[in-house]
């Protein structure tokens, strides 16, 4: 009943994936409205040139100001207390997840990640979490009882598999935050238990094909990795003359050792690739990442070639996840003018 406008980053199929009302992408005509207005008022901005990502955050702002949306849900870029999104006054706060990324940014424990998580708490808000590390979850009950805001704990034993379509055993915990979340804000139940039953969430354990069967996620940290074992254990379970193909690549800046890790003793063959963008960890570096796991490992650079090569692998029985980053899916899936723009 309420007219919403979202803002999600990175995308993974078209770059107007970003900015969203009523669930539908920025049109073209206006993203490139929003895109002339901003860009417009640049070159009056003194001081630091702002980044990509605040110019992103400004046209999102500005369309959903233009569709007068009720209400607009900011993912937070990269932690939240300096975040551009931060730059709005919440109606309430949601951390759904924590763990040990951006360290170099946002401190090395998960107790200081959280104290920059929790940036985007407001005095007297609401904060829903479904944070599971106990010290980052205390640090987010201290920094909002001393706000005096009240603080929710969403628990994903709240939400039945049964009752869930969306894709994912970790997209429980997300959705009980998703629930508790409209429920502060007065949404009946009964539309909250619709949309859950009828919400999907793409590039999230998403099935893309069959003969061979090809799953996307977006998978691409230590935590995510985690996140997904049952799914690896349900879906890549072993059977005979069915191979299990993991096409992979990374950026050089996540722990993607660790990610392969988690993810290599579910399959039976591991396909390299590496899309063309500068943050792309060179293949040398994913294939000693690779040995590792003393698995029968296949490089192919191009992006293209390395997925054709999984599904001739995999063959019609076989099944293919595509994980490891969200530019390999970028590349792999995107609009073509998108990719064009890597």
């Amino acid at each position: 009943g309420s007219r919403t406008g979202s803002y999600f980053s990175p995308s993974i199929f078209s770059f107007r994936e970003r900015i969203q009302v009523g669930g539908k992408w920025i049109s073209k005509k206006d993203f490139a409205a929003r895109a002339k207005e901003i860009f417009s008022i640049l070159p009056r901005i003194s001081g630091d040139p702002p980044t990509f990502f605040e110019v992103m955050t400004a046209m999102a702002l500005e369309h959903f100001a233009r569709e007068n949306v009720d209400y607009a849900v900011l993912e937070a870029g990269l932690g939240g207390r300096y975040d551009a999104t931060n730059a709005v006054e919440p109606v309430l706060s949601v951390i759904t997840s924590i763990g040990l990324e951006h360290t170099e940014v946002l401190g090395g424990t998960t107790a200081k990640i959280a104290r920059e998580k929790a940036g985007i708490l407001r005095a007297g808000k609401p904060v829903v979490c479904a944070v599971k590390d106990k010290a980052a979850r205390d640090e987010l009950k201290k920094i909002a009882k001393r706000l005096g805001s009240p603080f929710f704990f969403a628990d994903k034993k709240q939400i039945s598999p049964a009752n869930l379509r969306a894709s994912g055993s970790f997209q429980r915990a997300n959705a009980a935050c998703a629930a508790k979340a409209a429920a502060l804000l007065r949404v009946k139940p009964a539309v909250i238990r619709r949309a859950l039953s009828s919400f999907t969430m793409p590039a999230r354990w998403q099935k893309m094909s069959s003969k061979p069967s090809v799953t996307i996620d977006c998978a691409h940290n230590p935590p995510a990795a985690k996140a997904i074992q049952s799914d690896l254990a349900r879906d890549f379970a072993f059977r005979s003359r069915s191979p299990r193909i993991l096409l992979f690549s990374a950026m050089k800046d996540k722990d993607y050792e660790q990610v392969l890790a988690l993810l290599a003793r579910h399959f039976d063959f591991i396909v390299l690739c590496r899309p063309p963008f500068a943050r792309t960890a060179k293949i040398k570096d994913l294939r000693k990442a690779a040995s590792l796991t003393s698995k029968n490992t296949f490089v192919i650079q191009n992006p293209d070639s390395a997925l054709a090569k999984s599904k001739s692998l995999a063959g019609k029985r076989g099944r293919v996840l595509v994980c490891g980053s969200m530019y390999l899916l970028q590349f792999l899936f995107g609009e073509r003018e998108f990719r064009i723009t890597g």
